[in-house]
């Protein structure tokens, strides 16, 4: 405690510290009386304390039951992958090998024509028995046209090696290959011949249900055109027993590329005879087309 007294009237009045550097007002004459700190006592004031804030990270509450089905569903994924890994795999894996120069292979195969009336003009029956209408007349197989009493097939007929040349190779410096499978029951002849000039480059007999292979046919593109009968007239290049005459519709071309590992060539398989879902189809010709810029050409004029 320390005492204090008005300037003004004198009165004496107690203060305690706390009170230091304020005033108060003396009752008896009003004024206002200094509370001063007595000069031997030095009053520190403390700042006030303020609460230190605390830093809090917050993180979105997780669904419990949303993360459950996600887990399901991945699950369920892994399992149905495993499954296809294990049951859908082909039954035959192929080795790969060391690349090695090769032939790029190519098949054609006629199909069936579904216009029964343009296969008829296009393929023949062959070993067919005709009907026998009232009166011993022959006739077509539906009923309605007449026919003519065909030649019986001969049992001995002039026939060639299957390979045999009918004409000398032309052009044998290139690398393509040529494979011909006649699954017909008559022999058949067949020319390869430039596509622009109709000059003949490969000429060769096939015997009936045989193949025949010709090699080393230049880049180019060719027509595919063969007869097919009995009995082999080579001074007349025809056949004199049911001799017909059909050309590939498209045109086949050979290439080949060389590179560091070699030479890669095309070959190209053919069958002569209609096969099921076949990828070409052949068209009648007459013999002067079959001939079309051949020697014997002349013959028919």
């Amino acid at each position: 405690m320390i005492d204090v007294a008005c300037p003004t009237c004198g009165a004496v009045y107690h203060s305690e510290p706390a009170h230091f550097g304020k005033q108060l007002k003396c009752v008896k004459c009003g004024g206002m009386v200094p509370i001063a700190v007595p000069p031997d006592r030095t009053v520190v004031q403390r700042q006030p304390t303020i609460p230190r804030a605390k830093s809090y990270t917050v993180y979105p509450a997780v669904n419990k039951h949303r993360h459950v089905y996600a887990l399901a569903i991945t699950a369920a994924v892994i399992v149905a992958v495993v499954v296809s890994v294990l049951f859908l795999r082909p039954s035959s894996v192929s080795k790969q090998g060391t690349p090695t120069p090769s032939k790029t292979q190519e098949q054609a195969t006629p199909q069936p024509n579904p216009n029964a009336a343009e296969t008829a003009n296009n393929f023949e029956v062959v070993d067919a028995e005709p009907a026998v209408a009232h009166g011993g007349q022959q006739v077509s197989a539906d009923g309605r046209n007449p026919l003519k009493v065909a030649d019986p097939r001969p049992t001995d007929y002039n026939t060639l090696p299957t390979g045999t040349r009918i004409e000398e190779d032309i052009g044998t410096g290139g690398h393509g290959e040529l494979d011909v499978d006649n699954g017909t029951s008559e022999d058949a002849v067949v020319r390869l011949c430039d596509g622009t000039t109709d000059q003949t480059l490969r000429w060769f007999f096939v015997q009936a249900h045989s193949s025949a292979r010709v090699a080393k046919v230049p880049r180019g593109t060719y027509r595919l055109i063969f007869t097919t009968g009995l009995n082999w007239v080579e001074a007349e290049d025809t056949f004199t027993w049911h001799p017909s005459y059909s050309e590939f519709d498209k045109t086949f071309e050979f290439n080949e590329q060389r590179n560091s590992e070699g030479v890669q060539y095309k070959a190209i398989s053919v069958t002569l005879n209609p096969v099921l879902f076949g990828n070409v189809r052949t068209k009648t010709i007459t013999r002067e087309e079959f001939l079309k810029g051949h020697r014997h050409i002349a013959l028919q004029r």
